[in-house]
């Protein structure tokens, strides 16, 4: 857990785990010198096998000295998240009659984990969003008390929403109360949920996957089961049957499963495992029969592998969707934070699009932010071509502020040292150790990293780019055309200079770097709240 500047109310939510297993928690504040105030706190909800689903908390600075009015600051602009309260994971994200539906987890009485309920958003475009009512309560006796993790699949033209409950006894649905209602905003759970079961002696058994056709007519479906997903099989999506193990691997959350839009003979299999999510690429191979499972042969690295994540920082429980229209796979994650101040807690990542890579590697994959972004850029602050840093030096982008779109490209000096990025959220008036710093590493043989974590170069790559998303009190970074992201929350100390605020490009290497940077300051897509 890494909290720099950030009132973080961290639920560390990796799979339930035997409690004999240790947990290892780092906690790493920046700059060393600020006061920060520790309280930590361990709890386990129903459900999650008595594994500390800890509720962790600290203050940097003390939340008394940021007034509400300057913590309104920090609610974002074009990422989507509730008007207020706590959040967790994406649900059910799917097209459907012309909008587009997000659903998360969603407590309504705190800005902390609890009373799980599912939230509801609509869109046109998959930027301006519109507040719906609360889709899914737990006012069930099936529901044991909370509305887990789930999917939303179209069978047969009608939307089903599937979801886990606390107890880890059932899969259930829910579907529209009312068809001509275009936003569907009432669902109702029908008389013969719930519709899955695990084996009796099945402790860990939630998060069902979206459902899919296999050519025999039979719906599929992946589940978090006791040492590895499982499958199940239905003819009718109602009655589902149990097929077996699907893959073997660590305790895990949320898997997704489904093929490539590009290579359909090719599946990107998704698991949250040890807080990060990881993805496979292989090949899906379907076995005939309710009681067998079907086979997956994976063509890439096995999980926890060759650093094959969708995202190096703050980002888990993520859920996909086929966005018929566009012929395209999108991506949501879940951002956990909070800042100082604020009444809400964590956001879902701005949509990307998930793509095998393009000529570099057929055995990888792309994240990257929709094109339809351009959409909400409002002006070009900065486009700048053939710029220059000698080592040491650094180029200021001044009074941007921090609802920006980046985009650097840096070009490699192979064979040297290089040590170059950018800094978001510069503060005119405050320490540069104040700022966010989005640093690239690449050491003589061509080992590179971005924030410390390995990244993927290519003998063909010339050059590097780095995109940043900033948003308030948020930055997602994307290199070489989402080879690989990183997500960093971000908390500024002095929340009220937002818009004062600027980019830095630095070169902290051995030789000079010749580079070309792109800002675009963005509009405000977000209903914004009024409280």
């Amino acid at each position: 857990v890494e909290c720099i500047g950030v009132d973080c109310l961290y639920q560390v939510r990796p799979p339930p785990m035997a409690s004999s297993l240790p947990l290892l928690l780092g906690l790493v504040f920046q700059p060393a010198s600020a006061v920060v105030d520790l309280d930590l706190t361990f709890s386990s909800p129903p459900g999650r096998n008595n594994f500390s689903n800890n509720g962790i908390k600290w203050r940097y600075p003390d939340s008394s000295s940021i007034s509400s009015a300057n913590a309104s600051e920090y609610y974002t602009a074009y990422h989507p998240q509730a008007l207020k309260n706590w959040l967790n994971d994406p649900n059910g994200p799917m097209f459907f009659g012309g909008s587009y539906h997000l659903f998360f987890q969603y407590n309504p009485e705190s800005y902390y984990w609890g009373d799980m309920h599912w939230y509801h958003m609509i869109s046109t475009d998959l930027m301006h969003w519109k507040h719906l009512p609360v889709a899914l309560a737990p006012d069930k006796s099936y529901d044991c008390g909370g509305i887990f993790s789930g999917s939303a699949t179209i069978v047969n033209g009608i939307p089903v929403l599937t979801y886990s409950v606390p107890c880890q006894k059932a899969v259930a649905s829910a579907i529209p109360a009312d068809m001509s209602d275009k936003e569907l905003q009432q669902w109702r759970k029908p008389d013969y949920n719930p519709i899955a079961a695990p084996p009796t002696t099945m402790k860990n058994y939630r998060d069902p996957s979206e459902g899919f056709l296999g050519s025999d007519g039979m719906w599929r479906m992946v589940t978090v089961c006791d040492g590895g997903p499982c499958m199940f099989k239905s003819k009718d999506f109602i009655h589902w049957s149990y097929a077996g193990r699907f893959w073997k691997t660590l305790p895990h959350e949320c898997p997704d499963l489904f093929p490539m839009p590009e290579n359909k003979d090719v599946w990107l299999f998704k698991l949250s495992v040890v807080g990060r999510d990881w993805w496979v690429l292989g090949k899906l191979d379907e076995r005939n029969g309710l009681t067998t499972t079907d086979n997956f042969t994976r063509i890439t690295a096995d999980f926890t592998k060759n650093n094959q994540l969708l995202d190096m920082g703050r980002f888990y429980a993520s859920k996909t969707f086929f966005d018929a229209p566009n012929n395209r796979r999108v991506l949501f994650g879940w951002v956990n934070y909070h800042c100082a101040g604020t009444d809400w807690s964590g956001v879902q990542t701005f949509p990307r699009v998930v793509s095998i890579e393009k000529n570099s590697n057929p055995n990888w994959i792309t994240t990257y932010p929709i094109p339809e972004i351009s959409n909400l850029h409002a002006n070009t602050s900065f486009d700048e071509k053939d710029l220059s840093l000698r080592p040491g030096t650094f180029m200021t982008f001044a009074n941007v502020g921090s609802q920006i779109d980046i985009v650097a490209r840096f070009n490699l000096n192979k064979g040297k040292f290089m040590k170059f990025g950018l800094r978001v959220f510069a503060d005119p008036d405050a320490s540069r150790a104040n700022s966010l710093q989005i640093d690239i590493r690449i050491n003589e043989g061509g080992a590179a990293t971005l924030q410390g974590h390995p990244i993927n170069i290519y003998e063909s790559d010339e050059a590097m780019e780095l995109r940043v998303l900033v948003d308030r009190s948020l930055a997602e970074s994307f290199v070489q055309g989402g080879r690989h992201a990183f997500t960093n929350p971000f908390c500024a100390l002095e929340p009220q200079d937002m818009d004062r605020m600027g980019v830095e490009a630095y070169n902290d290497g051995v030789a000079g770097v010749d580079f070309d940077i792109t800002i675009h300051q963005m509009q405000t897509a977000n209903v914004m709240p009024t409280h």
